[in-house]
């Protein structure tokens, strides 16, 4: 199995995961209905794909701490690309409503606002990480042939 298709379905995978959490803890499901989710999913898949992308040459060359350390950073990363796509869907559906704010100014402030309240989401962030790294890893020769 390529380095690109082990990247790719873990970002799909962990994108779907860390939207189904945003999803849930914003109760998603008790006040929209389905197709926003559907997007939220779609979107989430996206981001995972981009930051597992993102991240996968520097993990190949640092260590342990340094995947502790982009794991910290792939949260903000995560919450930006999340932001902004979402933005631009809104801004395609015509549903954006800029409450006095152009896109990129509302993308940061959400981003800000997101980190602010998700720092509890660091461990996970950082755990994800480091599950990208070990499957990555030239090491690991994962195989769907037996």
């Amino acid at each position: 199995m390529s380095s690109a298709f082990k990247t790719t379905l873990f970002g799909i995978i962990s994108g779907l995961i860390w939207s189904l959490i945003a999803i849930l803890l914003l109760a998603k499901f008790a006040f929209n209905p389905a197709e926003p989710i559907f997007v939220d999913l779609l979107i989430g898949a996206i981001t995972g794909i981009a930051v597992s992308f993102t991240l996968k040459v520097p993990l190949m060359k640092f260590g342990k701490m340094g995947s502790v350390i982009l794991g910290v950073l792939a949260l903000p990363l995560g919450i930006f690309i999340f932001t902004f796509f979402t933005a631009i869907f809104e801004i395609i559906t015509e549903s954006y409503e800029p409450n006095g704010f152009n896109l990129i100014t509302a993308v940061f402030l959400t981003t800000f606002l997101c980190l602010v309240y998700s720092y509890y989401f660091l461990p996970l962030s950082v755990l994800t990480t480091i599950i990208l790294k070990k499957i990555i890893s030239p090491k690991n020769n994962l195989s769907l042939k037996h």
